[in-house]
């Protein structure tokens, strides 16, 4: 109600599907894991022992997050802000955390009593959004393209939404100003082509009347050839080396 119609209950039956759906993977690959192990003798004899751990740590960190937007929820409808922002510092999700805890401060403002309350709902409420402009800048000084595909990726924690579809609902103007969503919409828009690339290419064409194009379109041909034959030739090289 508060965030929108776009995001999937938190607290349905689907998470119970997919919970059963990922217990079933596990015990599958562990299965497939001590069959592989019987068959290729005692060399082998850690690997499910180690694969149940990573799975066991998996969860446990799931578990944990799970846990910590429970509680980052139940601070911001209840407007204990202060215990919101400590458990916001704990949580992976970060971005997106932030961008909930505005759009709900925001909705709250309808139901405040009177216009104090509304003003300082709207503050709040921008000082998540200027929290996750500082967790997306930090992020785009360490890797560009990575924080490019964090802010349009599917959060399953809450409900396969994204950072993106987070920030125009909560009318965060702010964070779709900065650098990094513009390049994400850039890169969208031009459909991952390169708009430097493609004026380059523009303004050679026109200067060669269009006859470098048959010259590149070649070169790029062969390159992408090439790519190929060196990636089958890596994966036939890796799989040989795993069943050695």
């Amino acid at each position: 109600m508060f965030v929108g119609d776009f995001m999937y209950p938190l607290y349905g039956h689907s998470l119970k599907v997919q919970s059963n759906s990922e217990t079933s993977k596990r015990k599958r690959k562990i299965e497939v894991a001590a069959s592989t192990d019987v068959e290729y003798g005692c060399e082998l004899n850690v690997q499910p022992s180690q694969q149940k751990s990573e799975s066991i740590n998996k969860t446990v960190k799931k578990d944990v997050e799970l846990i910590y937007r429970d509680i980052f929820l139940w601070c911001i409808l209840t407007y204990r802000l202060a215990i919101a922002k400590i458990i916001l510092g704990q949580m992976k999700t970060r971005i997106c955390s932030a961008l909930i805890a505005s759009k709900i401060l925001k909705s709250l403002t309808y139901y405040a009593p009177d216009h104090g309350s509304k003003e300082r709902l709207h503050s709040e409420a921008n000082v998540f959004e200027t929290y996750a402009i500082e967790f997306v800048r930090c992020s785009y000084v360490y890797n560009k393209q990575q924080t490019c595909e964090l802010i349009i990726r599917q959060i399953n924690l809450y409900g396969d939404i994204t950072c993106l579809q987070m920030a125009i609902a909560g009318d965060n103007k702010k964070f779709l100003n900065e650098d990094a969503c513009q390049a994400l919409l850039t890169n969208i828009w031009y459909d991952k082509i390169d708009p430097v690339q493609e004026r380059t290419r523009l303004v050679i064409n026109l200067l060669t009347m269009g006859v470098s194009q048959l010259f590149i379109s070649m070169y790029e041909k062969h390159f992408y050839e090439n790519r190929s034959k060196k990636q089958e030739t890596n994966t036939m090289t890796s799989n040989h080396s795993t069943r050695r």
